[in-house]
């Protein structure tokens, strides 16, 4: 056996099949030889052997058959694998990428034409003359007029009839079918008169040619700003549910409104009705009152719902202006409205008695009383304008008995209130809710004459304290005109934190008040001496004395002073006109508020409100008075 090389002529075909081994001629005559061929395939190598025998063999042909492949592997798989939160879709597109060139429209922006536009018809030139009859009397046409047929010429000589002239018979008597016309004579008149040439006609119009009129619009909003944000979905991607049983959650069971009891446990006194109020008793709470904070926006949104209405019958009244006001020393709410005269019979008093009226205002309602009501009339306007107060202007004239007030015992100042709202015994049905600090009052301390309002107020004004109504129930407040000191006020938590974008107008009102530091507060016959003085000052600058037959406690005298004391030195009061803004309300006197103007920010009291709705844009805006110290 020996080695030889082998010299391949042809190149490797990819067919499969036999391969044919070719030797050159420069290898000579080979005698018995041993072919060794090496394959590879997807990486696995492959020999073959073959053994050839003969004398000076040149050419031979080596097949090689390789059987059916076979593969033993081994495959490690983990499902504990940490699935990511997203994955990759495929699409069967591709993601295209916008386009940096413009739009382009079918047709140009066409420009306007300078010329003005043109009608299929031009204006009408009125004639000088006047309006003619349809018919006139026939007279005799000038000259100057041509007929449809000119007057007949003589014909020359030379021209031949076609027929002679006929021969009268008059041996005939012929008469024609129709006589000559006799000639119309002046008594004879037409339908019609002759019409004056010299007269022009005049037409009246109903309306006379309109005037253009030149009118800006403006709005409360200008361009808007285009601002690019980012979305992100609320759910991550969902994938299909895993093995497993699931249970659905079972919804909790809402607590019954009242536990079921057969008996009636009436919780206020008989109101003289047979009608039973039922309440849920298993209500939760009511959520504690925070600070309202309006935001600082660009555009302030507010969609305005007013109406007014009559309570005995739920009779809706169209109202073209409405207004409501209350400050710190009104003890009653002032209304007035504008309405149509239609609804004069709705607001008239009924048996000498008030109309109650219910005006709501962005969901805020107040009751209130029609006292006046006047006609106004003019062109094309026929209306009336009602006016009145609140519901608790029944505690006063002309309403309440005059009447006189004393206490024969030693009671509390909120005792006396409850003793002053009664009638021979019998509670007239107002509540009284106290802000202020109780103090005792000795017997025959006090000594009222009046309305019922009259000896409120006497209790009240005592302790340095105002009366505030409620809009709708029978009740009032007593608050104090400073529960403290404007030298305290910075450390106050507000109940509305209000910036200045929100106000449409701002006005600024500083006063100078002397600065002082001491009062002395006393009472009369049975009261008490009480001396007032500022923490952390000398005291040497000391107000004038504040007497009362109520000041009967320490209590009392140092709610006056603090009164007193806090109505003194610089003060700015800063009118503010808002909306009615849903987190707001309406803002009643004796709120703490912080007003933000930038970097300055001021916190006072509130003294007074004013709301106004009307007017031809119906615009609703309240303005409030605020009291601040620097």
């Amino acid at each position: 056996m020996a080695d030889a090389d082998l010299i391949f002529s042809q190149a490797p075909v990819a067919t499969p099949g036999p391969v044919d081994l070719i030797f050159g001629a420069t290898a000579g005559p080979v005698e018995d030889v041993e072919i060794t061929v090496a394959a590879s395939i997807a990486g696995m190598s492959l020999v073959a052997t073959a053994e050839v025998v003969g004398d000076a063999i040149s050419e031979t042909t080596i097949a090689v058959s390789i059987t059916g492949l076979s593969l033993a592997a081994e495959m490690t798989y983990d499902s504990n694998v940490e699935r990511p939160l997203c994955g990759e879709s495929s699409l069967k597109h591709e993601v295209a990428s916008p386009r940096q060139n413009a739009a382009f429209g079918l047709h140009q922006i066409a420009a306007p034409l300078p010329s003005t536009t043109s009608s299929f018809h031009e204006d009408a030139i009125r004639l000088p003359v006047g309006f003619g009859a349809s018919h006139h009397d026939s007279i005799r046409m000038p000259n100057r007029f041509s007929g449809r047929h000119q007057e007949a010429r003589r014909l020359p000589s030379r021209f031949s009839a076609q027929h002679q002239d006929g021969l009268r018979d008059r041996r005939l008597d012929r008469r024609p079918r129709h006589q000559d016309g006799l000639p119309v004579r002046g008594t004879s008149g037409g339908r019609h008169q002759d019409t004056y040439r010299d007269r022009r006609g005049t037409l009246d119009l109903r309306h006379q040619d309109g005037a253009m009129l030149t009118k800006l619009f403006g709005s409360d909003f200008g361009e808007a700003m285009l601002v690019r944000s980012t979305f992100g979905p609320r759910h991550q991607q969902a994938w299909t549910p895993r093995p497993g049983r699931e249970t659905p959650p079972i919804p909790p069971t809402p607590e019954p409104c009242y536990t079921p009891n057969p008996h009636l446990l009436f919780a206020s006194a008989f109101g003289a009705t047979p009608h039973l109020l039922f309440f849920c008793e298993n209500h939760p709470p009511p959520p504690p009152e925070g600070t309202v904070v309006v935001p600082v926006q660009s555009v302030y949104i507010v969609l305005n719902d007013v109406y007014l209405k009559r309570v005995v019958g739920n009779v809706m009244l169209p109202t073209f202006q409405l207004s409501l006001s209350i400050d710190m020393d009104s003890w009653t709410w002032a209304f007035s409205a504008t309405l149509p005269k239609s609804a004069l019979d709705d607001v008239e008093p009924v048996s000498g008695q008030p109309v109650e009226v219910e005006a709501s205002i962005n969901g805020n309602v107040y009751r209130l009383l029609v006292e006046s009501v006047a006609r106004d009339r003019s062109f094309q306007s026929d209306r009336i304008r009602i006016s009145g107060r609140g519901k608790s202007a029944r505690l006063a004239a002309p309403y309440a008995p005059l009447m006189t007030f004393a206490n024969s015992t030693q009671r509390t100042a909120q005792q006396l209130m409850a003793d002053v709202l009664t009638f021979n015994g019998i509670p007239l049905g107002w509540d009284i809710d106290w802000y202020l600090n109780d103090w005792l009052v000795p017997a025959g301390a006090f000594n009222v004459q009046g309305a019922y309002i009259d000896g409120l107020n006497a209790i009240a004004g005592a302790a340095g304290a105002y009366l505030q109504p409620h809009p709708t129930e029978d009740r009032l407040a007593v608050r104090l005109r400073y529960p403290s000191g404007p030298w305290d006020w910075p450390g106050i938590t507000p109940d509305i934190v209000l910036p200045s974008s929100v106000a449409e107008r701002e006005a600024t009102e500083w006063k100078q008040k002397p600065e002082y530091n001491r009062v002395f507060v006393s009472g009369q016959g049975q009261g008490v001496l009480g001396q007032v003085t500022r923490t952390g000052t000398a005291g040497d600058l000391v107000a004038p004395m504040v007497t009362d037959p109520l000041i009967t406690a320490a209590e009392a005298a140092r709610q006056r002073g603090i009164a007193v004391l806090g109505d003194t030195g610089r003060q700015a009061h800063i009118t503010l006109s808002i909306p009615v803004l849903e987190s707001t309300g309406i803002i009643r006197p004796g709120k703490w508020l912080r007003y933000e103007d930038g970097a300055l920010a001021r916190i006072g009291l509130t003294r007074a409100v004013s709301v106004d709705f009307g007017g031809s844009s119906a615009k609703l805006r309240q303005s409030v008075l605020l009291e601040t110290h620097e």
